[in-house]
C-alpha cells in the first residue's frame, strides 16, 4: 500500500503458488489520485484537479505436461485494465475543461502450448487483444460544445514458433504468425 501527494493511493496484491506441475499467479493493482491541474489556478476559473482511477488485473496458469513423448507446458495468461482519467486541454487561460474525461478498458488473453524436444522446442500460441476507449466532453458555461468519441479495436494472432539448437554457437528460429 502506498499513499502520497494529491491524495494518491496505490494498493497491490500479488500471489503465486506452485503445486506439483501447476503454477498459478494472480495480481491486482488499484491506483486512485485526486491529481492536479495543468492550468494556473489564479488565471483560470475552470481549473480543476485531474484525477485518475485505474485498476489492473493479471492472472496466469501454467501446467507442465511430462508423459510419454510429451514434454511441454500448457499456459494461459490474462491481463485487464480499467482506467478513468480527467483530462486537461492545456495550461493556458480557459483551456482546462473540468468536463473532459476518458474511459479506457483493455483486455489481453494468450493461450498456448510449448513442446520441448532434445534439439529445441515448438510453441503454438493464440492471443486476442481488445481495446475500448471513450472520450467525453460535456458542455459548461465556458465550453459550449459537447462531444463523445469512442474507439474500439480488436486483434487476434496465431503463432507457430520453432527453435532449433544446432550447436553451442548456432540457434535457428522459424516463425509463422497470422
Amino acid at each position: 500500500l502506498d499513499y502520497g501527494s494529491f491524495d494518491t493511493f496505490n494498493g497491490a496484491l500479488n500471489a503465486q503458488k506452485k503445486i506439483n506441475h501447476t503454477s498459478l499467479s494472480f495480481g491486482i493493482d488499484h491506483l486512485k489520485t485526486r491529481g492536479f491541474s495543468a492550468a494556473n489556478v489564479s488565471r483560470n476559473a475552470n481549473a480543476d484537479d485531474d484525477g485518475e482511477k485505474r485498476t489492473t488485473l493479471n492472472a496466469a496458469l501454467s501446467q507442465q505436461i511430462v508423459e510419454g513423448k510429451l514434454n511441454g507446458e500448457l499456459n494461459v495468461n490474462y491481463h485487464y485494465v480499467n482506467d478513468i482519467v480527467d483530462l486537461d486541454k492545456g495550461g493556458g487561460s480557459g483551456e482546462d475543461d473540468p468536463n473532459d474525461a476518458q474511459f479506457t478498458e483493455q483486455q489481453f488473453i494468450k493461450a498456448g502450448y510449448t513442446q520441448k524436444w532434445q534439439s529445441g522446442q515448438t510453441a503454438l500460441n493464440f492471443s486476442q487483444s481488445l481495446h475500448h476507449r471513450t472520450l467525453n466532453v460535456k458542455k459548461d458555461q465556458v465550453h459550449t460544445s459537447e462531444s463523445s468519441v469512442t474507439t474500439k479495436g480488436e486483434t487476434q494472432k496465431i503463432s507457430l514458433n520453432h527453435t532449433l539448437y544446432t550447436n553451442d554457437f548456432l540457434t535457428q528460429n522459424f516463425n509463422l504468425d497470422f
